[in-house]
C-alpha cells in the first residue's frame, strides 16, 4: 500500500474524516520506523542474486538453480545464482554481508559456514548471529564415506586398519578446513585412533574426481554430490556417516556398524540467509516462498534424486539451528583438538 494514494484516495471520495486521517498517521509512522514493512508487498521489484559458495554442479548447486527458477515464476523477476567458491567460504559471505538492505541479495550457506568456522577458526570475517539475518533452511543431508571402485581398499576396516598401521599415509579430501568433511574425518581420526592427512579442495567435484582416479583415499559428502561418480561406477560408497542406514542406500552399512562404534555421525544442513538489515518483513515473505518452492513437485524431485531431505521451517527454526550447532561445534572442536590448518 502507498501512504500518498491512501490519503489522495479518501480526499477525492470525500471521506477524510478524524478516522481515516489517524489510519493515515500511523501508516506514515509504519512506514517510517519500517519502510519494508510496507515494501514487501512489493518485493521483488528487480533482479534477486543467489551468492553461493559452492562450484557449479555441486549438489547445493543444483538444488539452488531449481529454487531460482521456482522462483523466478513465483516473483515474476529474475533470480540468478551468483557461485563465488573458494576461501572457506569467506568470498561468498563477505559478499552477502555488503549486500543489498533490501533482500536482494541471498546468501546460500551451510551449517560449516555459519556454525563450524566460527568454531574452528580465528579472526574469521563474519559473525554468524550479528552479520546475518537467517531466512529460510533448504534441506538436511547425511554423509557417505566413499572411496575408488579400483583403489586397494574393499572395505571400512580395511582403510582404518592400514591408516593405523601407517600413520600419515592415508590421505581425504574435503572442499575446505572447516567443512563438515573435514570436521567429520578429524573426528573418524580422533575415534579410531588414526592420524589421516586432510587435503582440502577449492572444487567439490573435483574431490571425487580424484578420490575416483586413486590421487586421494577417500572422502565424505553428500550423495548428491558424488552421484555422477557412483552410477558411472568409479566410487563406491563404502558407509552412511549416520546412526541408522539410509532409505535411499539401504544396502550401505553405517560406519557406526562396520567398526563397533556408537555416535559417528557426519550431516550437513543448507538455508538462506540474508545481510542483517534486510527488513524482516522482507525476510517472513522469502521464507513463506521458498516454503512453498519446496513443497512442489519438481523440486520434491530433484531433492530425491540429489539424496537431499527437504527441510522447509520458519526463520525462528532456522535461527534455533544455528544456536544449537553453533554449541555443539564449539564444544566438539574443544574436545577433539582439532584445528584449522
Amino acid at each position: 500500500m502507498n501512504v500518498f494514494n491512501f490519503v489522495k484516495r479518501n480526499r477525492l471520495i470525500g471521506g477524510f474524516d478524524r478516522r481515516n486521517f489517524l489510519t493515515a498517521l500511523v501508516l506514515i509512522f509504519v512506514f517510517a520506523i519500517d519502510p519494508g514493512r510496507v515494501n514487501a508487498q512489493e518485493y521483488p521489484t528487480k533482479t534477486v542474486r543467489i551468492i553461493s559458495p559452492y562450484s557449479a554442479g555441486s549438489g547445493p548447486d543444483v538444488l539452488s538453480r531449481v529454487i531460482a527458477e521456482q522462483l523466478t515464476k513465483t516473483w515474476g523477476q529474475q533470480v540468478i545464482v551468483d557461485a563465488k567458491p573458494g576461501g572457506n567460504g569467506f568470498i561468498a559471505l563477505e559478499s552477502v554481508k555488503r549486500g543489498s538492505s533490501e533482500g536482494y541479495d541471498i546468501g546460500l550457506v551451510s551449517n560449516a559456514h555459519m556454525t563450524i568456522n566460527p568454531a574452528l577458526i580465528k579472526n574469521i570475517p563474519y559473525d554468524s548471529k550479528a552479520d546475518f539475518a537467517p531466512v529460510a533452511i533448504l534441506y538436511n543431508t547425511t554423509f557417505f564415506i566413499a572411496t575408488s571402485v579400483n583403489g586397494p581398499y574393499k572395505s571400512l576396516a580395511q582403510l582404518i586398519s592400514f591408516a593405523k598401521a601407517n600413520p600419515g599415509r592415508v590421505f581425504y579430501g574435503s572442499p575446505y578446513v572447516g567443512s563438515p568433511s573435514h570436521l567429520g574425518g578429524a573426528y573418524l581420526e580422533s575415534l579410531t585412533g588414526t592420524k589421516m592427512v586432510h587435503v582440502p579442495f577449492k572444487d567439490v567435484l573435483q574431490i571425487y574426481t580424484t578420490v575416483a582416479t586413486g590421487q586421494v583415499d577417500w572422502a565424505l559428502g553428500s550423495y548428491g554430490s558424488m552421484a555422477a561418480l557412483v552410477q558411472a561406477g568409479k566410487l563406491k560408497l563404502m558407509a552412511v556417516a549416520g546412526k541408522k542406514r539410509l532409505v535411499s542406500q539401504p544396502d550401505v552399512p553405517t560406519a557406526n556398524e562396520l567398526l563397533g562404534l556408537k555416535d559417528y555421525e557426519v550431516n550437513s544442513w543448507v538455508a538462506f540467509i540474508a545481510p542483517k538489515n534486510v527488513p524482516d518483513s522482507v525476510v517472513r515473505k522469502i521464507n513463506a516462498d521458498v516454503n512453498r518452492v519446496l513443497e512442489s513437485a519438481e523440486t520434491k524431485q530433484t531433492l530425491n534424486q540429489l539424496g537431499f531431505i527437504g527441510a522447509a521451517d520458519s526463520v525462528e527454526g532456522l535461527a534455533r539451528i544455528i544456536d544449537t550447532d553453533l554449541k555443539i561445534n564449539f564444544d566438539l572442536v574443544r574436545k577433539s583438538g582439532i584445528t584449522a590448518e
